[in-house]
């Protein structure tokens, strides 16, 4: 199993646009971040929560999940530009 970084939980009430989120991610990769997270099923799209190294509390299932390897996304980090600017003067 392996962490994924640069990924964020979504903030509550899930209203991101699809703008901000990630592509899909292959499932057997995980979040790095505990909280929720969108995921793909046969069915349909749900939002599931990742923590104590599980997928729980999809809409489909009570509890952990029997489906721990669905595609899923989160939102997309990206680098602060003046962060970036900063470490570049660090390197010179």
């Amino acid at each position: 199993m392996s962490a994924v970084a640069n990924v964020l939980p979504l903030n509550e009430p899930f209203d991101e646009h699809e703008d901000v989120l990630t592509e899909w991610m292959d499932g057997t990769a995980k979040p790095e971040e505990d909280g929720p997270y969108l995921r793909q099923f046969d069915e349909g799209e749900a939002i599931s929560w990742w923590y104590e190294k599980a997928w729980h509390m999809d809409s489909f299932f009570a509890g952990p999940s029997d489906i721990q390897n669905a595609p899923w996304k989160g939102i997309r980090v990206t680098p602060n530009p003046r962060s970036r600017s900063q470490e570049q003067e660090r390197e010179e």
